[in-house]
């Protein structure tokens, strides 16, 4: 078809994993490695492919690095449990993986806030803007950070997808501080 694999990293995301496997059908295989997972996170993935991963990593680039190894394809789409692809998305990544030149392309982002879009204000800037989420296997190395590691993208930028992921960040304010404090607690 397409020659994509879609990656997917996941801790305990049984609540919305469902959501996202869904979203990314499409693609020819796709991979989710799981971390620590405790809850039926993987009962759930087991369902959409047999390509899950199971184990205790430290760093978030070292389990995200290890998850683009076991991708097979010539291209992959990296998303998370909160994110989803929707339809002219879809089609977009189609289209490019067949036709682009290019090394790898920022995917551009609508960060909600529960069912609400945040494009102004403080708000919009909590989630990511755009990110290299559509790469060719061996073009994109995560740093050893602990959160939020350094990316060395290697090859040729492309075109910035038009079309942009959904990204469920946080599904109320109280939420969003919670998940603020684990990012300063894990530093």
């Amino acid at each position: 078809m397409s020659d994509l694999s879609v990656l997917i990293i996941i801790k305990d995301e049984e609540k919305q994993i469902e959501r996202c496997l869904q979203s990314v059908s499409f693609a020819d295989e796709i991979v989710v490695i799981l971390d620590k997972c405790k809850d039926d996170s993987k009962k759930i993935v087991k369902k959409f492919t047999k390509n899950h991963f199971s184990g205790n990593w430290k760093l978030e680039g070292e389990r995200r690095n290890y998850g683009i190894k076991k991708c097979t394809k010539k291209w992959i789409l990296e998303v998370d449990a909160d994110e989803r692809v929707p339809d002219e998305l879809k089609t977009e990544i189609i289209n490019i993986i067949n036709s682009s030149k290019s090394d790898w392309h920022k995917i551009r982002v609508n960060n909600f806030l529960g069912k609400d879009i945040i494009n102004f204000g403080w708000g919009a800037y909590f989630g990511k803007s755009a990110y290299a989420g559509l790469f060719k296997k061996g073009m994109k190395i995560w740093g050893n950070e602990r959160v939020h590691p350094k990316i060395v993208l290697l090859g040729s930028e492309g075109n910035t997808l038009r079309n942009r992921l959904n990204h469920f960040y946080c599904k109320n304010i109280e939420d969003l501080f919670i998940k603020l404090d684990s990012y300063s607690s894990e530093r």
